[in-house]
């Protein structure tokens, strides 16, 4: 059946069980269940572009629905994700000593 959206869109401090965030370059990524998130942003830490995938529908990600008006509240919820998952791995880095990254 999969993961109800309900509750993190009711409360959007909670987070899914499973998602999984990644770097590279310029680019951070969440991935779901169902989603993919991904933002880019430029050399002074400023978001740039993103783009979502809803793999349920668009598994191959041909069609970026990211700027989709109907679906502004959930692009919110995976970007707060996003962002507490990459803040979760920065304090990790820094207590293991790793150097930061912007």
């Amino acid at each position: 059946m999969g993961t109800s959206f309900v509750p993190p869109l009711e409360d959007p401090e909670q987070l899914w069980e499973s998602a999984a965030s990644g770097r590279y370059r310029t680019g951070a990524t969440l991935r779901t269940e169902r989603y993919r998130y991904t933002e880019y942003f430029t050399g002074s830490g400023r978001l740039q572009a993103h783009m979502r995938y809803d793999h349920h529908l668009d598994p191959q990600e041909d069609v970026n629905i990211s700027n989709r008006e109907e679906k502004a509240a959930l692009r919110r919820t995976l970007s707060r994700h996003l962002h507490t998952l990459l803040d979760r791995a920065r304090e990790a880095e820094t207590r293991a000593g790793i150097p930061g990254r912007r």
